[in-house]
């Protein structure tokens, strides 16, 4: 498994999430090719609006979780590659909590970066809107099923520890 900075799918539901109560309202992102190690070659643009004071937010209540989303997605490998990412992890969560879905996104030819991998981002949503999230990123040689086992684990370990704010964002 390739150590990375946080996925722009993570960006995206999750640290944006967090930005709304913030003040940015506007804050828009959009993964124009998702680029994978060693080669990268991903792209997003990223917009939002200029905030002149930051509204504090304070969350002392974590609430229960209602609902796992989250977003397989794999670039310049085969189509089948997502599915079993899909149904392994779901397999894992779907014993704690029924509303479950993963997102399948397949990336080839000019939507993909220079090297073939895959990913998985997976995020809960609370019943007091905290949302807490993992992410994992794999090269071709790593098999969808691990992937699915180590970021599905991953995330259960987070859901244990609790807390409002997963620690890729404090």
């Amino acid at each position: 498994m390739a150590t990375c900075t946080p996925a722009w799918t993570r960006f995206k539901h999750v640290t944006l999430h967090y930005g709304k109560k913030l003040g940015l309202h506007s804050a828009e992102l959009t993964v124009k090719k998702r680029g994978y190690v060693p080669g990268g070659g991903g792209e997003v643009n990223f917009s939002c609006n200029t905030l002149k004071v930051v509204k504090p937010i304070q969350w002392l209540d974590s609430g229960k979780i209602k609902r796992i989303r989250g977003v397989a997605s794999c670039s310049r490998m085969s189509p089948a590659t997502n599915p079993r990412v899909i149904d392994k992890s779901r397999g894992l969560l779907n014993s704690f909590l029924p509303d479950v879905y993963i997102y399948n996104e397949h990336l080839k030819g000019d939507k993909s970066g220079k090297s073939p991998g895959h990913s998985l981002t997976l995020y809960t949503e609370s019943t007091t809107e905290v949302v807490l999230s993992v992410d994992e990123t794999a090269t071709q040689q790593t098999l969808p099923e691990d992937l699915a086992v180590n970021t599905t684990h991953k995330l259960l370990d987070v859901i244990h520890a609790g807390g409002c704010v997963d620690s890729s964002h404090q």
